[in-house]
């Protein structure tokens, strides 16, 4: 009696086991062909995209170019003071710029500042980079140097602005990309702040995972006490 017992409770963890799997399946949106192969970093953290700068740090994610086209170095900028209106730093993000005092903006030329971010992908098919941004002056986004529609802002320093960019990969297996802000000073202060969001596959995966492994760790621990009693 307690051997056949035994072995249907056997088949009914493995049923379960197999629901689960069926589960992941359901909850899981699939992985798109082209995927990035690096980490996106917020401004004004490290290269590893772990540990904040601090206050006049040069930011090595992102690449300067300044409106006398030479390339310069993106720095944090001093938070003490930070010019207004611009919205506080976090411990998410911080404002990179062409210097670290931004209080008054003198020495800032007019023109265009480019913040270009390196994305290597790995395959082809379709992206979606999601995040937001505050910037001064004006600003708008290219990828791999084409303006993305409908990812211009009149440029909000204290409140942010989503932006997306959907581009389709042709070349693989392996390629390299540009992620540039494109930053219109008209005078004095400016600067940049990106705080990026893990794509919607990245997130379902996870979300579905943990769903499905839960009810099935609940399921076998009722299987336990089911056995034991």
């Amino acid at each position: 009696m307690k051997l056949r017992f035994a072995r249907s409770l056997l088949s009914a963890k493995s049923i379960v086991g197999i629901c689960a799997l069926l589960g992941l399946v359901m909850f899981c949106e699939p992985v798109p062909a082209a995927t990035i192969t690096n980490v996106l970093c917020n401004t004004g953290f490290d290269a590893l995209c772990k540990n904040e700068l601090n206050d006049g740090a040069i930011d090595l994610n992102y690449t300067l170019t300044l409106p006398s086209t030479s390339t310069s170095s993106a720095y944090v900028v001093n938070q003490s003071p930070l010019p207004v209106p611009w919205l506080g730093d976090t411990s998410v993000s911080k404002w990179i710029g062409p210097a670290a005092d931004q209080r008054f903006g003198f020495f800032n030329t007019t023109g265009l500042y480019i913040y270009h971010l390196e994305v290597d992908v790995s395959g082809t098919g379709s992206l979606d980079i999601n995040g937001r941004w505050l910037v001064d002056d004006e600003a708008t986004i290219f990828w791999d140097g084409s303006a993305v529609l409908g990812n211009w802002t009149t440029g909000s320093s204290s409140i942010w602005t989503n932006f997306e960019v959907k581009p389709t990969i042709l070349s693989g297996p392996t390629s390299i990309h540009s992620l540039d802000f494109r930053v219109s000073n008209f005078q004095n202060a400016t600067g940049l702040r990106v705080e990026f969001i893990p794509e919607p596959s990245v997130l379902a995966l996870t979300g579905g995972g943990l769903m499905g492994l839960g009810f099935w760790r609940r399921r076998r621990r009722g299987s336990r006490l089911l056995f034991t009693l």
